[in-house]
């Protein structure tokens, strides 16, 4: 696990005990998948990666498993879930325009 000033970064295992352990509360949360379109190198990927933690909250949850990033929006209704979706298309548009992220968000 990795110390970062935005969202919590875990692997896709602690991830996994994390999403249970969240559905047993039954506490709102948004599940945001992000796939792309095509291969990504590995120090663009990551830095994208480091990207999206800073643009999360610490209460937020991260991970990823080869080219996609996983994420549990904490206490998170559509709206905020819509946001932050906007906020990364707007970094993807800045700092990496020819890279098209998919991102599919569902309530959890």
């Amino acid at each position: 696990m990795e110390e970062n000033m935005g969202a919590f970064v875990c692997d896709k295992n602690v991830f996994n005990r994390i999403l249970r352990l969240e559905k047993r509360r039954g506490d709102k949360y948004l599940f945001l998948v992000i796939t792309f379109d095509s291969y990504i190198e590995k120090n663009k990927f990551k830095k994208i990666f480091d990207n999206l933690i800073s643009l999360l909250r610490s209460k937020d949850v991260i991970t990823k498993n080869k080219d996609q990033i996983f994420i549990l929006l904490n206490n998170a209704n559509l709206l905020y879930g819509e946001d932050i979706v906007n906020r990364f298309n707007i970094m993807f548009e800045k700092n990496h325009p020819e890279i098209k992220p998919v991102f599919t968000l569902k309530n959890f």
